[in-house]
């Protein structure tokens, strides 16, 4: 997209997660979802998309002659594709894309992507154990020295924990202390 703005020197608006230069390529919702579907690659894959949802029209159809008819009605385009998809769910389509050699991935929440086996390999959610709250996942720091992922030491301090410590640094007296506790201004154990 970069090299297409240097060229054009427009930017291309906002798309969501559709391609500037070629459609069908982006998300599309499902009956259960959203899926990532990049079937503009050549002409061979627009055709095999077309198949793949039963749209077989579709290629014959003027407006979607070539891609760059398809990106000047890429609404239309949306529109035609999310009509089938979304009558099945997100798996029924990924393996009718796998089957016909279509680029094709769902669409994962978050949740999804923090529980992926890659991410757990790879060190970047780490559980630490809370102070009587249980454990706790967080993501790891993003750095890595010597190719060893960083981690944190030890969870959160429980609430309260070090504020005697740090009152009392600071020059404040037990007595003190133990007054901004009694009047909720501080929480200590």
């Amino acid at each position: 997209m970069a090299a297409g703005v240097l060229a054009a020197g427009t930017p291309p608006g906002l798309l969501g997660t559709h391609s500037p230069m070629f459609a069908p390529y982006g998300g599309f919702r499902t009956a259960d979802g959203w899926l990532v579907l990049a079937g503009a690659g050549s002409e061979d894959m627009w055709r095999r998309a077309c198949s793949v949802l039963g749209r077989d029209d579709l290629v014959a159809d003027r407006r979607f002659a070539d891609n760059a008819s398809r990106v000047a009605h890429r609404d239309e385009l949306t529109e035609a594709f999310e009509s089938v998809l979304s009558t099945q769910p997100t798996r029924h389509w990924l393996a009718r894309c796998q089957q016909a050699g279509v680029p094709a991935a769902e669409v994962e929440s978050l949740s999804q992507v923090l529980d992926r086996p890659q991410l757990a390999a790879l060190g970047s959610v780490q559980e630490l154990g809370g102070h009587g709250a249980g454990s706790y996942r967080l993501i790891s720091p993003p750095l890595r020295l010597d190719r060893a992922p960083l981690a944190y030491p030890a969870p959160a301090p429980a609430l309260g924990a070090d504020t005697r410590a740090l009152l009392t640094a600071a020059g404040l007296t037990a007595t003190e202390i133990d007054g901004l506790v009694a009047a909720g201004v501080a929480v200590a154990p």
